[in-house]
C-alpha cells in the first residue's frame, strides 16, 4: 500500500474481555482507536507511515490477538501482452489490464515524459515530446483501489519511423495502390511489425513524398537511421540503406518499384498507376535499395512484366 493510501479491511477476533477493544499497527505502532465491544470491526484507515503490513487487537494494553493485513496488501497482478510502437517522436503502448480484484488503473512510468495514469477499462496510451533515434524505457504497473502496486513490466522502444523492403517481388501490377498497400500491410504482419505501413509508391495522381511524415527520423528494421524527411526527398545522400526487408534480414542486389524521382514526386513511369504487368507497353520506375545516394528511390525504369520488391513506410 502506498504512503497515506486509504483502505478497508475486516478483522474478525474471539475474546473474553469485558473492557473496549482498541487495536494498533505494530509495523508502525502508535496508530490506536477505540472501536468498542464487539468481535468483529471493520477499520479504513488514512494516516501517513504505511505500509502496515500486521495488526494487534489489545485490551487494556493486554494482547488479544494478532494477525498479518498481507492478504488486503497483495499487489495485483501485472499487465500482459503489452507493446510498444515507435512513431513520430512518440511511443503508443498497448496492453491487457489484469483481471485482480480492486485493479484501478495502469501507471505507465518513465524517463522523458511525465508519469501517465490509464484508469480501468484503458488498454492504451500514446505518449510524446520524445527524441527520434533514443531508446527509451517505459514500466507499466496495475494499481488497485487501496494503491498496491504490481512489480511491472518494462519496454524499451526507439521513437522514429520505420522503412522496409519487402521480402516478396511483385510485377508491376500490384492491383494499384491499394493492393500495393496490402501487401505491405501484410509483410508487416507476418514480421510482427506494430504500426500501419504502405507502399512508397507514387501513381499518376499519387505523390510518393505526401506519405513521408513531415518532421521525422526513419529507421530500418534494425534500428540503423536511415535518414530524415528533408535527406530522403533531397536527392543527395542517405545515412543507411533501407535494405532491410521485415524480418530484419538484409537484401543485396535488388530493385523496388517506386514510380518517382529522386524527390518522392512521380515519375510517371507506374505501369498504369500499378495495374499492369503482363508485357512491354508500360514501364515503371524502380530504386535501388542498398543504394546510398539518390538512387534508392529513382534509378532507371523496368518494363512492368519484371518483378521488384516494393518499399513500405510507416505512417
Amino acid at each position: 500500500m502506498s504512503t497515506g493510501m486509504p483502505y478497508t479491511a475486516t478483522v474478525t477476533v474471539s475474546y473474553a474481555g469485558t473492557n473496549g477493544l482498541k487495536y494498533s499497527f505494530m509495523s508502525n505502532g502508535g496508530y490506536y482507536t477505540q472501536i468498542g465491544s464487539t468481535n468483529q470491526f471493520t477499520f479504513t484507515p488514512n494516516v501517513s507511515g504505511g505500509p502496515f503490513t500486521d495488526y494487534v487487537i489489545v485490551d487494556d494494553g493486554c494482547q488479544l490477538a494478532w494477525g498479518s493485513l498481507a492478504g488486503i496488501r497483495t499487489p495485483p497482478a501485472d499487465v500482459s501482452g503489452a507493446t510498444a510502437t515507435p512513431g513520430e517522436q512518440s511511443i503508443t503502448l498497448n496492453w491487457t489490464n489484469p483481471s485482480s480484484a480492486n485493479f484501478d488503473h495502469v501507471q505507465v512510468s518513465g524517463s522523458g515524459f511525465t508519469t501517465v495514469n490509464v484508469a480501468t477499462p484503458g488498454t492504451a496510451t500514446t505518449l510524446s515530446g520524445f527524441t527520434d533515434g533514443q531508446s527509451y524505457t517505459i514500466t507499466l504497473q496495475a494499481v488497485d483501489a487501496y494503491g498496491n502496486v504490481s512489480a511491472g513490466v518494462s519496454l524499451s522502444a526507439m521513437p522514429g519511423l520505420r522503412i522496409f523492403v519487402t521480402n516478396a517481388v511483385y510485377t508491376g501490377n500490384l492491383g494499384g495502390p491499394g493492393g500495393a498497400n496490402a501487401d505491405c500491410a501484410t509483410a508487416a504482419s507476418a514480421a510482427g511489425l506494430r504500426g500501419t505501413f504502405v507502399a512508397l509508391l507514387s501513381t499518376s495522381t499519387l505523390n510518393a513524398n505526401t506519405l513521408v511524415a513531415a518532421n521525422a527520423t526513419y529507421f530500418n528494421t534494425i534500428n540503423q537511421v536511415i535518414g530524415s524527411t528533408a535527406t530522403l526527398l533531397g536527392g543527395g545522400s542517405i545515412t543507411n540503406p533501407p535494405d532491410y526487408n521485415e524480418y530484419g534480414q538484409e537484401m543485396v542486389n535488388i530493385s523496388a518499384w517506386t514510380g518517382s524521382n529522386a524527390d518522392g514526386i512521380t515519375s510517371g513511369s507506374t505501369c498504369s498507376d500499378w495495374t499492369y504487368g503482363s508485357g512491354n507497353f508500360y514501364i515503371g520506375e524502380f530504386g535501388v535499395p542498398y543504394y546510398v545516394t539518390s538512387g534508392w528511390l529513382s534509378f532507371a525504369t523496368n518494363v512492368c512484366s519484371d518483378t521488384n520488391h516494393l518499399y513500405c513506410i510507416q505512417q
